[in-house]
């Protein structure tokens, strides 16, 4: 087996512009915009939280590909259009969105037709489509459900005709799409309100408008828990690795502290408290800090996000743990990062 090596910053400077996919959500984000952001304004967009922009960030600054405007906690992050792959990055996203438009143009005409005046309402199970989706959707993002409510009496000639129009767009796309047709009266108890998270409207009316006052409210607290579960689970995740990091070397607890120190010359007023807290509790005994990181409670979960001991992990490191799907994989990527530093050390 070949030994890996390093390609030239010059000939392969993709490696780093792309090398993430925080990266790549920031990159997406600013060449669409159009225009410069803040970085929490860049991090809810990308949906990220401020555990993996900074770092992301500071990477990207150093390929040049993006530059902070202003100075202080004011600071905007720009896309510099005039780097030499400027251009060609911009055009990729832009390709990227143009084909997620024109495939739900192209499933928006299947509904022109004659029958579809009998369609109440039709949309897309827009959660394959969005920035925030589980590892379950992920694993099937070539899989796509529509959503068909109308009368009993014209709801399975409504379906026949959709279902006769569908493989074109199939074909052309590379997806799969499923047609679930119900009535009215059928929505309550045949879908969960995870069915209306994230809707695209294709043809009738919006579906919460076919849905009661109860339902309404159950389908909107779900949407709000999932969001919040999504970025809770991912700083849990990165504190784990970080407790784990700790654990296998203590005295790295200064190199995170010094980074704290850093940032609180340039936060904001509410960072400042929130790095506070964190230089008290990174002055615990390790055993004790290592227990806060994954701890449950609400303080632990609302300091998490803010996490300062990112810099224990490598980017790469810190991309696999939030693509991990266990606790043991997590310890995998951080035992094998240790041994990857050992081994170069040794080689030094």
């Amino acid at each position: 087996m070949p030994r890996p090596y390093s390609q030239s910053r010059l000939r392969a400077p993709l490696n780093e512009i792309l090398g993430t996919g925080a990266n790549v959500r920031l990159l997406r984000v600013l060449s669409l915009a159009g225009t410069s952001l803040s970085a929490g304004e860049l991090a809810h967009r990308a949906g990220l939280g401020r555990t993996g922009v900074y770092p992301a960030l500071s990477a990207l600054e150093t390929t040049g590909i993006i530059e902070y405007l202003g100075v202080g906690t004011q600071r905007q992050v720009r896309f510099r259009h005039d780097h030499p792959l400027g251009r060609a990055i911009d055009s990729l996203f832009r390709s990227e969105a143009s084909r997620l438009d024109t495939l739900v143009d192209q499933l928006r005409s299947v509904f022109d037709s004659p029958s579809s005046r009998h369609v109440l309402a039709a949309w897309l199970d827009g959660t394959a489509l969005t920035d925030r989706v589980t590892q379950e959707v992920q694993g099937n993002a070539d899989f796509l459900t529509c959503y068909v409510v109308a009368e009993a009496k014209t709801l399975p000639g409504v379906l026949e005709e959709v279902r006769a129009r569908l493989p074109k767009v199939e074909q052309r796309f590379e997806v799969n799409i499923d047609t679930v047709g119900m009535t009215r009266s059928e929505i309550g108890f045949r879908l969960t309100p995870e069915a209306f998270r994230d809707p695209v409207l294709l043809a009738g009316v919006p579906p919460l408008a076919l849905l009661d006052d109860a339902e309404i409210k159950s389908a909107r607290e779900l949407r709000n828990r999932i969001v919040h579960d999504y970025h809770d689970d991912s700083a849990r995740r990165l504190a784990h690795a970080i407790a784990l990091r700790l654990q296998q070397d203590p005295s790295r607890g200064r190199v995170a502290r010094t980074h704290v120190q850093k940032r609180m010359r340039v936060a904001s007023k509410q960072e400042q408290l929130e790095l506070k807290e964190w230089l008290r509790l990174l002055s615990l005994p390790p055993a004790m800090l290592q227990r806060f990181l994954v701890d449950p409670s609400p303080r632990a979960t609302r300091l998490r996000q803010s996490l300062p001991a990112l810099g224990l992990l490598t980017p790469r490191e810190r991309e696999a743990v939030l693509h991990a799907r266990t606790e043991e994989e997590v310890k995998g990527i951080v035992a094998q990062g240790t041994k990857r530093r050992k081994d170069d050390a040794r080689r030094a």
